[in-house]
């Protein structure tokens, strides 16, 4: 419940009671007790880029300030795809103490939008393989 008041998404794994000592090894408890669900916030952006050299700008805009507050105590990571989704900016929130207040244009929208923004070099590139995903197991 602490953790919870405090705002974690937890699942409380089940113990399982091993009948006597003979059988610890398989009762060892391997996996923990408690696992603390993080999430990882997705944003497409409509730019092409496959590494940090082809981002074409100095800083990765990760989303709207409100949003990415209301969301750090349960986020790990920020993933910024390109438009193909072939490759991403991955942005852990251990980089938030360098992250900067941006106000942005959004056409979408038609307003400005106070967003956050990383530099580019805390980000690490990476290729996706979604297909591979797609394809199954």
């Amino acid at each position: 419940m602490w953790l919870r008041e405090m705002g974690r998404d937890v699942r409380i794994i089940v113990p399982t009671v091993r009948p006597d000592s003979s059988r610890r090894k398989q009762h060892a408890d391997y996996s923990g007790d408690i696992e603390i669900i993080r999430k990882i916030e997705v944003k497409q952006r409509l730019i092409d880029f496959t590494s940090e050299a082809s981002y074409p700008y100095p800083t990765i805009f990760i989303g709207e300030t409100y949003k990415i507050d209301a969301a750090l105590g349960n986020l790990c990571a920020i993933v910024v795809t390109n438009r193909a989704v072939t490759h991403a900016a991955y942005i852990p929130v251990g980089t938030r103490r360098h992250w900067i207040v941006c106000n942005v244009w959004d056409a979408e929208q038609g307003r400005d939008c106070k967003s956050y923004g990383c530099p580019k070099e805390l980000a690490q590139f990476v290729q996706l393989n979604i297909h591979a995903a797609e394809d199954g197991p």
